[in-house]
């Protein structure tokens, strides 16, 4: 009976997600034909969702019911940007075989929140909650380029001008000259700036006010990542920080700009 019942709680959970992907109003014989369950099966599920709310019926067709509207705003509170962004990250590790990671403002330093690791023996990549310095940073570029360029000199005072390789910019007028760059090509790199033989690429991320609130990008030894593979390794990390994007602008939350909200 146990088996029976979960077999049947199993088919109903295909049905509500099959029925999310046809966009239009099913009958009983078109679920049972595309999803090869009993027509008796699927008339018990339907009737069962339908009292739930899960569906709403009309003249023998069902269509998504509103409580699922409810689950889903319910869903979004519970949800954090690292839990949007995973199945992005995995997928731009995947494509581009490199470290990929997501970056937020913190304090004047960018946090790496999220990252999936190369899966190759040599990789290369900061731990999950490192600081790093913003300017060494192509993610801190992207959110000081978006977010603060206006404001640079207050938000990048002297004391955090280091440098930590002989590429780092220190001087306020070469950041900007960079971060204007940055600005007009709509992606930022770290050159061996805060680690030797290391390059990053970034690209920002939009949130429902179409403001960057974030930057998702990829990280690489100089052997597997030189400069000639600029471009392409740009257009997967676009592709995902776009991706990203729609995502967050479907929450009907508005997502941290910062670490520390």
């Amino acid at each position: 009976m146990a088996e029976y019942t979960i077999r049947n709680l199993e088919n109903a959970c295909r049905l509500l997600k099959s029925a999310a992907s046809w966009q239009h109003p099913f009958r009983v014989s078109e679920a049972s034909q595309r999803l090869s369950i009993p027509r008796t099966t699927v008339i018990r599920i339907v009737h069962a969702l339908t009292k739930q709310g899960l569906l709403q019926e009309s003249d023998g067709l069902y269509r998504l019911g509103g409580v699922l509207l409810n689950i889903k705003l319910g869903l979004a509170d519970h949800l954090d940007l690292d839990d949007i962004a995973r199945p992005v990250l995995r997928e731009l590790r995947d494509a581009t075989g490199e470290t990929a990671y997501l970056g937020i403002w913190d304090n004047g330093k960018t946090l790496i929140s999220k990252l999936y690791n190369s899966e190759q023996p040599l990789r290369a990549g900061s731990a999950v909650g490192s600081r790093v310095y913003s300017h060494t940073a192509a993610a801190g570029k992207i959110l000081m380029a978006y977010r603060f360029y206006d404001v640079l000199s207050e938000i990048w005072p002297a004391s955090e001008r280091v440098a930590l390789t002989s590429n780092s910019i220190t001087e306020l007028s070469d950041l900007q000259q960079e971060l204007a760059t940055v600005r007009k090509q709509g992606w930022a790199i770290d050159d061996e700036e805060y680690f030797l033989d290391i390059r990053c690429l970034a690209c920002p991320v939009y949130d429902q006010n179409d403001e960057v609130f974030a930057a998702i990008g990829i990280t690489a030894p100089k052997t597997r990542f030189p400069e000639e593979r600029n471009q392409e390794m740009f257009r997967m990390v676009q592709e995902a920080a776009e991706e990203l994007s729609k995502i967050v602008a479907k929450c009907p939350t508005p997502l941290p700009k910062n670490a520390s909200d």
